[in-house]
């Protein structure tokens, strides 16, 4: 019987310990909530917990380790399938292709199964409202992305639920440029406020708008000699470089 209370009250303080992380990862505090959470994933008696797994996966995340991340959340979508569980996995698995891209010279293809694990993540749910249609179609759009799908990104990204999300938006922008829509890249980059962005797709487009724009930017902008140059082979582009003459005179 005391080994029975005695278990309790570790599950008990175990539980406790799980609150107090969320609510540190809530704050933004995930450095402190890994802490507090690492001995409990690391114990035997705890670490099949989906619970425990789901909030570890989210620090480690959070910090930076999204491989290890990846290895928590599998775990945890394995025995609570959730589309909160889901949606964090589909991110750690796209966070892990994007670190791995970014490492170094490597083949596209070697995060490819990564990302089709996030796809399959996104397909296996079905939004219950604007705030998980959003989630999903970031996860799709971003992963259609880096897998070299710029037509599919595209159409993830146009989700109405991104209009307002910056991150989203510039990727919106880059899928669209990539497919030669320079009015729709000019149109996110603008929702980005990305202004340089704006002004290339407007050059691209021959859209007489980008003068004024890259005169704006260079004026702006002065000790930023590439810059300069960009702005003066865009206006070119689009007039022979005549407007942006006359913008900066």
């Amino acid at each position: 019987l005391a080994f029975v209370a005695a278990a309790g009250a570790g599950s008990a303080r175990g539980d406790d310990v799980v609150a107090d992380a969320e609510g540190l990862l809530a704050k933004g505090s995930a450095a402190a909530a890994l802490e507090r959470l690492r001995p409990l994933a690391e114990d035997p008696g705890r670490a099949a917990d989906p619970r425990v797994q789901a909030a570890y996966g989210a620090a480690l995340l959070a910090t930076g380790d999204a491989s290890g991340a990846v290895a928590a959340l599998r775990a945890v979508v394995r025995v609570r399938p959730q589309a909160q569980d889901r949606w964090m996995l589909a991110r750690a698995l796209i966070a892990t292709a994007r670190e791995s891209l970014a490492s170094g010279p490597r083949l596209a293809v070697s995060v490819v199964p990564y990302l089709e694990d996030a796809l399959a993540e996104a397909r296996a749910v079905a939004p219950q409202d604007d705030e998980e249609r959003r989630r999903f179609a970031l996860v799709v759009g971003e992963a259609r992305w880096l897998m070299g799908d710029s037509v599919r990104a595209k159409e993830a990204l146009s989700d109405a639920t991104l209009v307002a999300d910056p991150f989203a938006q510039d990727l919106l922008a880059r899928a669209c440029y990539a497919v030669q829509d320079f009015a729709g890249a000019a149109a996110a980059w603008g929702r980005a406020r990305n202004e340089r962005g704006r002004a290339a797709a407007w050059s691209a487009a021959k859209d007489p708008r980008a003068i004024a724009a890259y005169a704006t930017l260079a004026l702006a902008h002065l000790d930023d000699p590439e810059l300069g140059d960009e702005a003066i082979r865009g206006a070119a582009y689009v007039d022979g470089g005549v407007g942006l003459d006359a913008a900066l005179a």
